[in-house]
């Protein structure tokens, strides 16, 4: 079986980058895979390795890329004549997958790795939001197959009218997860007595200043706990400024994008995800690989991965009251605490192993092959 693969990720044209050992992966599985990535390249050549071959655009306007992506796309049929097209998302990447593949003997095949489709904040976001909602759902529907992450990306798209017999779930497969060394580890991380952390990007979906807010109403009787805000994005300097001004710079500290996470949980007492909306959250995964209980938004792996009670607290989408109670409660309640700890391992068990991960990726596919 060969594979069209049409991506956005501009990391897979750097080889040893993490997206492209995935590629190699998936490469793997198939007779050959070809990757069309939707950014620019200014090589010549495509990067190369075994039966993986990967292709950039010259362009750095995006109207002429759309242009490109299509020429490039068909004259990559041509030559290599893939059984399948599979795209990253429904959306752009879906478009174009479905006007290469219509009217070809070849399959369509499409990822979806984020919970778009049940939540109306992400559609709610900006107008761009609100049309790939629509040319999502349609693009679904014209699928030969899908691949999902989560029990509830499936389910919101069998409500909006896709058959779930088209339908594959593969949950991240814990072989991609970072178990090795400890990473950095900041110098103050000892001084509070519980360690609550935030890892991710930080921008509008992860609802940080929510995080904020609740950990300000639960630090006016907590003064020895502290929130750490790990990571990177275009919010970083608005949240900074909204910690100064309530003043709990001494409980709430940034730190950078970590590669590993390790040192961190090992020492937390929670990691938190004040989300609204959220894919299949590898952060997550790795934290209950650490045996640290999860405090997140009723999104994404929500009472799949994170179950309430189990090893987690699941809290409504928004709610500074009900996510405050949760991070006190985690604070105070060390039995409580403790059964959480506990739950965590049986969570992690029932994700997919690597073979298991590898026979749905290519049962995926498989199933949008044209006879």
């Amino acid at each position: 079986m060969k594979v069209l693969m049409i991506s956005t990720d501009q990391t897979i044209l750097g080889q040893g980058s993490k997206s492209f050992k995935r590629m190699l992966w998936q490469a793997s599985l198939v007779e050959s895979l070809i990757v069309l990535v939707l950014k620019n390249y200014q090589n010549n050549e495509p990067v190369t390795e075994n039966n993986l071959k990967i292709f950039g655009l010259k362009s750095t306007h995006r109207s002429v890329q759309w242009l490109e992506a299509k020429q490039l796309g068909v004259n990559l049929i041509k030559k290599y004549q893939p059984d399948v097209v599979s795209c990253q998302d429904p959306f752009y990447t879906g478009y174009l997958g479905y006007i290469l593949s219509r009217g070809k003997k070849m399959g369509l095949n499409i990822q979806l790795h984020g919970d778009f489709f049940s939540s109306r904040f992400w559609r709610r976001e900006n107008f761009s939001n609100y049309i790939k909602y629509f040319l999502g759902l349609k693009m679904l529907q014209h699928a030969d197959s899908i691949r999902v992450v989560s029990k509830r990306i499936e389910d919101s798209i069998v409500e909006r009218g896709v058959a779930r017999e088209k339908i594959i779930k593969v949950s991240i497969p814990v072989s991609e997860m970072p178990l090795g060394g400890d990473g950095a580890e900041a110098a103050d991380f000892f001084a509070f007595k519980n360690r609550f952390i935030y890892a991710g990007r930080f921008s509008r979906e992860k609802n940080l200043s929510l995080l904020i807010k609740s950990f300000a109403q639960h630090a006016k009787n907590h003064k020895a706990d502290g929130l750490y805000l790990i990571g990177d994005g275009v919010m970083k300097q608005e949240l900074m400024h909204e910690v100064a001004l309530i003043g709990l710079g001494d409980n709430i500290k940034f730190f950078g994008w970590q590669e590993n996470l390790k040192s961190f949980f090992t020492r937390a007492r929670a990691l938190v995800l004040p989300s609204f909306y959220e894919g299949w959250s590898r952060v997550c995964v790795e934290s209950l690989l650490n045996r640290v209980p999860v405090i997140m938004t009723d999104v994404g792996c929500a009472g799949e991965l994170v179950r309430d009670g189990v090893n987690g607290i699941v809290v409504p989408v928004n709610d500074k009251n009900f996510l405050t109670k949760a991070i006190s409660r985690l604070s105070e309640d060390d039995e409580f605490y403790e059964k959480l700890v506990a739950g965590a391992p049986s969570a992690v068990a029932a994700l997919p192993s690597e073979d298991e991960a590898r026979h749905l990726y290519i049962k995926s596919w498989k199933l949008a092959v044209k006879k």
